[in-house]
């Protein structure tokens, strides 16, 4: 993920479509390091970036163009038995909604993010 933040990095994996709720994942930052959210997510860290996010700031977007039937988005945990993986949460309803309305909650969620570097 080296580079700046884009929307292109909140577009959900193969792995988080897998997910029953389809959920990007995420991670609680006061809950795991850095280094060990790379090595569970099999990324080097010296070639990372971390996209910091507020969790009310993630639940107050709506997609554009905004239509009642789309749910606004939402944050919650998601139970990982992998060691050091507390912290371990997803981001739903990123499927959700037409093509270009998932683009622009892709777009709007990197917009917030503050860039930051692994350690």
């Amino acid at each position: 993920m080296a580079g700046e933040i884009n929307e292109l990095q909140f577009k959900p994996s193969s792995d988080d479509r897998k997910d029953p709720k389809h959920r990007l994942t995420v991670w609680a930052e006061r809950l795991i390091l850095d280094e060990h959210i790379c090595a569970l997510s099999n990324n080097d860290p010296a070639e990372s970036i971390i996209a910091r996010l507020n969790v009310d700031d993630i639940r107050a977007l709506r997609p554009e163009p905004s239509t009642p039937d789309i749910p606004h988005l939402e944050v919650e945990w998601h139970e990982d038995p992998r060691p050091r993986a507390e912290g371990h949460a997803g981001i739903r309803d990123l499927l959700e909604g037409s093509k270009l309305q998932r683009r622009s909650l892709r777009v709007q969620l990197a917009s917030l993010a503050q860039k930051g570097r692994v350690g």
